[in-house]
C-alpha cells in the first residue's frame, strides 16, 4: 500500500516505491533540503523493479550518506535498504536494521506512527518467513497495537495489510478461530 502524505509546505515530496513485501509497500517522503539522496532513492527503486537487489543495495547505501543522521530521511532510506537487505539474502542483517528502523520511527515521530507499525509488519513478515512464529506474532501483535486506534484513511491499507498477515500466520498455526476473528475486526472496521 502507498502511503499519500500530503504536506502542505514547499519540501518536495519524493515517494520511493521500493517493493512489495507481503502486502506492504514502503515509500520515502521529503525531510532535507538537499533532496540528492532521492535520487539514488529513485534508481534504486527502479533497479528493485527490474530485479537486480545488488544494484538497489548499492545505490541505497550511498542515499544513506546523503541523509542525515536523526531524520526522517535516514529513517526511510534505511527501512528499504532493510528490505533491499533481505532480498539479498541477508536475513540477521535486514532483522538488525528493521529493529534500529523501529527505533528511530518511534523517537522521531513517537511509536504510535503508522511508520513504527508498517516497520514492524516488516520485522513480522521477516520472522514469519524464517519459521520464528512466536517472533512473528509479537511483531504482528505491536503493529496492531500501534495502528488500532488510528482511522485516518492514510492507514486504512496498512491495517488491512498487518491483520491479514496476521491472520495467516494464525491460520498456519491451527488457529483458524482467532484468524478469522481478526479478518472480521479489520474488514468490518475499514469498509
Amino acid at each position: 500500500m502507498l502511503v499519500n502524505k500530503k504536506q502542505k509546505s514547499n519540501r518536495i515530496l519524493g515517494y520511493f516505491l521500493l517493493g512489495i513485501m507481503t502486502s506492504m509497500i514502503f515509500f520515502v517522503y521529503p525531510l532535507q533540503a538537499d533532496q540528492g539522496w532521492q535520487q539514488l532513492v529513485d534508481e534504486a527503486g527502479a533497479a528493485y523493479e527490474k530485479g537486480e537487489p545488488a544494484k538497489a543495495l548499492n545505490l541505497l547505501k550511498g542515499a544513506v550518506e546523503l541523509t542525515l543522521e536523526g531524520t526522517e530521511a535516514r529513517a526511510a532510506v534505511l527501512n528499504n535498504l532493510a528490505i533491499v537487505i533481505e532480498a539479498n539474502g541477508d536475513l540477521d542483517g535486514a532483522e538488525s536494521l528493521y529493529t534500529r528502523v523501529i527505533g528511530l520511527w518511534a523517537q522521531l515521530l513517537g511509536s504510535d506512527h503508522p511508520n513504527v507499525a508498517r516497520t514492524l509488519g516488516n520485522l513480522a513478515d521477516l520472522n514469519h518467513r524464517r519459521g520464528q512464529f512466536d517472533d512473528a506474532l509479537e511483531a504482528y501483535q505491536l503493529a496492531i497495537a500501534t495502528i488500532d486506534t488510528n482511522n485516518s484513511l492514510e492507514v486504512k491499507g496498512l491495517k488491512r495489510a498487518v491483520h491479514v498477515s496476521y491472520a495467516k500466520l494464525l491460520r498456519e498455526l491451527g488457529r483458524n478461530t482467532e484468524a478469522d476473528q481478526v479478518l472480521k475486526k479489520v474488514f468490518k472496521r475499514t469498509q
